[in-house]
């Protein structure tokens, strides 16, 4: 079988020989010519989930060295011959000048072709090697699961995170958008416990605590594959205080409680809770910081008490370049941090529930680096 290099070099020479005229009559010669054929592809090394579309250029070449280059004379046979393990692939026709078909396995597929010209005389089959690596094959990754408040008691509303990474959706792959589903899950609650989620298909859902004891979560993530990662999360609830001031109606405490002030960095990168002491931040070349205090809870809520919270956010400190570095929101449950300089910036959340009652302050301390 000729090399695809002999093949190109044959083809080169029968197309100069007949200057690319397809007017060229055929000589005695001709009748006993063969097609000869060079494929192609539109793509060398595609990543996993990637079209590809294959393509041939054939001519006829005499044996006496006179023939007739005419492309559209001629009708093909393709057949893809190997692929990788796995793979499933097929071509979405076999007899045209331009089959493709969809890589969904990392590894080596080998397309062969076969030219016919008009009077059925067929070529030499040529092959093309098409090596697919593993970009668009992985699965999202599923690190840290948080949960907050740290230490929940009975009462708490606590909410969940997660920190979902996909090498599918880094810059040196790009196969698709860094966009996932969510869907949590209870596996186990402590006996006697009503407890159900918000919203099982959110990225930060919350539910709140009936009972104190272990509070088993599952979560599965799935990018727009359909490829999945997974991970579980354990939360230990402990038995809120009943001492307090009666409310006549044989709640202790209930109505009596301050309101927790808890937040989280959410972007750029991957979530991570204000309780670090010092959240290093990759700026990624852009310059906002997003916050959101959707972790802050009040106890008051497990006993009927359904007050709203209001949020004060301040900036405390930036570096001594960044006196320009504002938010562009101080009383909204989320915030921006615009930053104009790297170095580190201390924010206080205070939460307020509607009788008045105000948390203890919560400092987010970031150390923002890649600025533009």
């Amino acid at each position: 079988m000729r090399s695809s290099l002999s093949l190109a070099l044959a083809l080169l020479a029968a197309t100069s020989a007949c200057a690319e005229s397809s007017s060229t009559p055929a000589t005695g010669g001709c009748h006993e010519s063969v097609p000869v054929v060079v494929p192609t592809s539109s793509d060398m090394a595609p990543h996993v989930g990637e079209l590809v579309t294959l393509g041939a250029k054939a001519a006829s070449v005499a044996a006496t060295g006179t023939c007739v280059a005419r492309t559209s004379d001629f009708t093909y046979s393709w057949l893809l011959t190997s692929v990788p393990a796995g793979s499933h692939a097929s071509l979405n026709a076999t007899t045209v000048n331009a089959p493709s078909f969809v890589v969904d396995a990392a590894g080596t597929y080998v397309a062969r072709v076969v030219a016919l010209d008009a009077a059925g005389h067929a070529g030499e089959p040529a092959e093309v090697r098409i090596e697919a690596g593993n970009c668009g094959a992985n699965s999202p990754v599923v690190g840290l699961l948080s949960s907050a408040p740290a230490t929940p008691v009975t009462g708490d509303t606590v909410t969940l995170g997660a920190s979902v990474t996909d090498a599918d959706a880094d810059a040196t792959c790009d196969a698709h958008a860094a966009s996932f589903e969510y869907t949590w899950s209870f596996s186990d609650l402590p006996t006697g416990s009503h407890s159900a989620l918000n919203d099982a298909h959110v990225e930060h859902p919350s539910f709140v605590v009936d009972t104190a004891g272990s509070y088993a979560l599952d979560l599965v993530v799935t990018d727009p594959t359909g490829r999945r990662g997974t991970a579980s999360v354990s939360v230990d609830v402990s038995q809120a205080s009943t001492s307090g001031t009666d409310d006549g109606g044989g709640s202790p405490s209930c109505g009596f409680s301050a309101p927790v002030a808890a937040a989280w960095k959410v972007v750029p990168g991957s979530v991570v809770d204000c309780s670090v002491p010092l959240i290093p931040t990759d700026l990624e070349g852009k310059s906002e910081i997003m916050l959101d205090a959707v972790p802050s809870s009040d106890a008051d809520t497990l006993c009927g008490e359904n007050q709203s919270l209001d949020y004060q956010w301040t900036l405390l400190a930036t570096p001594i370049d960044g006196a320009s570095s504002h938010l562009l929101s101080t009383s909204s449950r989320t915030t921006v941090l615009a930053v104009t300089s790297e170095g580190e910036y201390q924010l206080r959340l205070v939460v307020t529930d509607s009788t008045g009652r105000a948390s203890p302050e919560l400092v987010c301390s970031l150390y923002a680096y890649g600025l533009k």
